[in-house]
């Protein structure tokens, strides 16, 4: 600075003092809107080593994690202003109060982790020249408020598409143009890729109507869990733990031989963040040398938490948010795990495992991994520490995070925990829950937030389920009868395999009093659904759950439902 002062002297400029942002530390509305743009469905935490940066508060030098913003200010300020209609502010005033740690869109990195359903809607989109935004659904929906009919497929105007076709119409385009658009498909080795269609806009149009019913549904759930997980960290009889994997941390050294490159260390890390109405969040880190990523170690990880987590609440409900990959924590023997806690844990007056949308579970938790990554390999880049192995990386985390919590739990402890999962039920339709509640000996799983009087399914842990009296009333859903069985109908049906049953949709083609033949259908999104060639089968009476509303079928004789059928 001095340098450069001189340089202007010299040139005979004036050099003009930065002006520094008109932002007093009384002002009333700077910690609410702080906490606004903090929000896990606001902004998107980095989770990488180097996503870090240095700010100066009241002339301390801090280092905080860099949080991202997923929409624009001024999409922000009208959230704002919408759930705080008493507070009046404007636009530059409420720019002014953004966190130094907050960045803009525009800032944000090369991105990855994205969502399927909403890359390939918002590709669609591309296509056709339509940016996706908020306004996007204020457009195609009579009414895109969060409680609408709209949402739920029962309004016949919205769903039949009119107002998406009206606003697609505002473009002028000619439907026998020529278009290309991209799609994130699958490859049949698995991977996937972006895949480049060309057509004409009337084929690009038909593909967004027949994916737009299946994307409400997602950014309905999506927006309801996010609501949801918001409203529980405010409830004062229930504390919240957020639980997720972060990625593995690779142990290597300053001025490391070429052969040890090959040979590194990789350490498992699991995040926790405890939520409690009033109180500060409390982060945990376990450290293990681990390769499981399993019912093992989650259940192992989690009841260590339990262990050792502190609270204010006298016997609180707890809730534990993650994420919901079928490997980790969305499968039947977490069903079977929640019920062992409702046994067991007696410092908690219920459970509840609640999931979010399918690539929309970033949080708090994403930065205590990186935070703990990063400030160990600062440590071993300046060669204050070697970190070899999972206890090394402990031992330096609890010295350079000690805000965190760090826990060492390595591959023999976790085999010390002894849980017998053959137990663990078959969970048809667990796909699509995002809610499992343990009630008594029964575990009840739901679709969402919204939707909590009709469980999907209901398992039971009865010692004696014959006697139960819940498994013993006949289910008023489950019971068809073949007056209600007609050709042609689309109904629900039990595919046996070799140890358990699986729900398929199928299509009435002949019947008669004990044989009904169908014709079994492709599921291609929540709601979608294509004919098998060739595949047909015959089933009987009983293996009918319940006939289903009829569908629309649209011109590429794709079957689109008005709700969720499986």
């Amino acid at each position: 600075m001095v340098v450069v002062s001189n340089l202007v002297k010299k040139v005979g400029l004036k050099l003009q003092k930065e002006r520094e942002p008109n932002v007093s530390d009384d002002n009333p509305n700077k910690e609410l809107v702080a906490e606004f743009l903090c929000r896990t469905d606001i902004v998107y935490t980095a989770p990488g080593m180097q996503d870090e940066m240095t700010i100066w508060e009241n002339g301390i030098k801090k280092r905080v994690r860099k949080l991202y913003l997923t929409i624009n200010m001024k999409e922000a300020l009208a959230l704002f202003q919408e759930e705080n209609p008493s507070i009046n502010i404007g636009y530059s005033k409420f720019c002014s109060l953004r966190p130094k740690n907050v960045l803009l869109v525009k800032d944000t990195p090369s991105d990855q982790c994205k969502c399927k359903s909403h890359e390939n809607f918002i590709l669609l989109l591309k296509g056709l020249n339509i940016n996706y935004n908020n306004d996007f659904w204020k457009e195609v929906l009579c009414n895109s408020d969060s409680g609408s009919e709209c949402w739920e497929t029962n309004c016949d105007k919205c769903n039949a598409g009119e107002l998406l076709l009206g606003f697609i119409g505002k473009k002028g385009l000619n439907n026998a143009s020529n278009v290309q658009w991209h799609q994130w498909v699958q490859s049949e080795n698995k991977r996937f890729f972006k895949e480049t269609n060309d057509g004409c806009v009337a084929e690009l149009t038909d593909n967004v109507l027949a994916n737009f019913q299946s994307f409400k549904q997602h950014v309905k759930i999506k927006r309801i869990q996010a609501d949801a997980f918001q409203s529980d960290i405010k409830q004062s009889d229930t504390i919240v733990l957020q639980v997720d994997f972060a990625m593995s941390y690779s142990c290597e050294w300053q001025n490391e031989i070429q052969s040890a490159l090959w040979s590194r260390e990789n350490v498992t890390l699991f995040t926790s963040a405890l939520f409690e109405n009033n109180q500060k969040t409390h982060c945990y880190l376990i450290v293990s040398d681990t390769k499981d990523k399993s019912k093992l170690s989650v259940s192992a990880f989690i009841l260590k938490l339990l262990e050792i987590i502190k609270f204010q609440a006298n016997k609180p409900k707890l809730i534990i948010w993650s994420d919901g990959p079928s490997s980790e924590f969305k499968n039947k023997f977490i069903c079977y795990f929640l019920f062992l806690l409702s046994k067991i844990q007696k410092r908690f007056s219920g459970f509840e495992w609640k999931y979010s949308a399918t690539s929309h579970g970033k949080g708090v938790v994403d930065g205590i991994g990186g935070t703990a990554k990063s400030r160990v390999y600062a440590e071993v880049k300046a060669r204050r520490a070697i970190v070899q192995n999972a206890i090394d990386f402990a031992t330096v985390a609890s010295k350079v995070v000690p805000n965190i919590t760090v826990i060492s739990m390595l591959q023999k402890d976790i085999d010390k925990t002894q849980i017998n999962w053959n137990l663990a039920k078959d969970v048809p339709g667990i796909k699509k829950a995002h809610i499992i509640k343990s009630s008594d000996d029964h575990i009840c799983l739901f679709t969402s937030q919204q939707n909590l009087d009709t469980p999907i399914q209901e398992l039971c842990y009865c010692e004696n389920t014959d006697q139960c009296f819940k498994c013993t009333q006949p289910s008023a859903e489950n019971h068809t009868s073949s007056v209600n069985i007609s050709l042609g109908k689309f109904v629900l049906v039990k595919v046996f395999g070799k140890r358990s049953w699986k729900p398929y949709v199928a299509q009435v083609s002949a019947l008669d009093e004990t044989d009904i033949n169908v014709v079994f259908l492709k599921q291609v999104s929540i709601l979608n659904f294509i004919y098998q060639e060739n595949d047909t089968g015959i089933i009987q009476h009983d293996d009918i759950i319940k006939v289903l509303p009829t569908p629309i079928i649209n011109s590429r004789n794709i079957v689109i439902f008005p709700n969720s059928v499986m």
